[in-house]
């Protein structure tokens, strides 16, 4: 895969039997994770504190020993998609909104067979104490809404489905 933080630096990365070849050259990466979204990380012999702030789609944010960065993510197939100028329909098959975390539903915004446009806000979802307006990876067509106002959901479980 490739990977590029906050746009200026892309890094080739394949995982090995006993760790990560990046860039042609061999590293050992220890992870551990400490607590929901933080690990501990020893690379090349350095310690390193991660937090995932936030994910979307195939963009992550994290914050690295206090300093916040953006790392986007490409598979070989996202590389071969987009040379064929296929990367906004690969996302359709992709993509399902799914809860970044428990919570409670407070709002849809959508219904099946209507069509969103990246940005778009889909569904509200209250979450300790905060409201949160998730919002589409991309332009897609709504295929079905799994959730209704007022349901509890848990995290990673699947809200609205995309054709």
């Amino acid at each position: 895969m490739k990977a590029t933080v906050s746009a200026k630096h892309t890094f080739e990365i394949d995982r090995t039997g006993s760790g990560y070849v990046i860039n042609g050259n061999e590293r050992l990466l220890d992870v551990v994770r400490i607590a929901e979204n933080r690990y501990h990380i020893l690379f090349n012999g350095r310690s390193h504190n991660v937090q995932v702030i936030g994910l979307e789609g195939k963009r992550v944010v994290l914050d690295i020993n206090g300093k916040r960065c953006e790392v986007s993510v490409a598979t070989r197939l996202d590389e071969v998609l987009a040379k064929l100028g296929m990367e906004q329909k690969a996302g359709h098959f992709l993509d399902n909104l799914r809860a970044p975390m428990p919570g409670l539903v407070i709002d849809v915004r959508v219904e099946p067979g209507m069509t969103v446009a990246k940005g778009d806000s889909l569904v509200v979802l209250e979450a300790m104490k905060m409201e949160n307006a998730l919002k589409s990876h991309g332009d897609a067509k709504v295929k079905s809404v799994r959730v209704k106002k007022g349901d509890a959901v848990e995290k990673g479980q699947v809200l609205v489905e995309f054709e």
